[in-house]
């Protein structure tokens, strides 16, 4: 990674800027990673289950604002997420019931 944003910024091109976020059942995390600079900035939230882009949004916003860039900066985007299964230990243990 660190040669694709040097040789991005080699051309001219801005730097790589990656978003990665995972909303889980109880905490939302995002890690913001400027590999051209060298930076990683982590921001870590409770989870709102009946709104959970808003909770994306004002997460975002606080690392954003955390590593002074805007949200145009970004270059990629990666999510995760266990929020859609309901049970979401169980299938590892073996001891869901469908």
């Amino acid at each position: 990674p660190m040669l694709i944003a040097w040789c991005r910024r080699a051309r001219g091109e801005s730097r790589v800027i990656r978003l990665c976020l995972d909303v889980g059942r109880t905490f939302t995390g995002l890690v913001l990673i400027d590999a051209a600079i060298r930076a990683v900035t982590l921001n870590k939230l409770p989870t709102t289950p009946k709104a959970l882009s808003q909770g994306i949004i004002d997460g975002a916003s606080e690392v954003y604002d955390m590593a002074n860039i805007a949200p145009a900066d970004v270059s990629q985007f990666f999510h995760g997420g266990a929020t859609a299964c309901p049970r979401p230990n169980a299938m590892p243990r073996r001891t869901a019931k469908y």
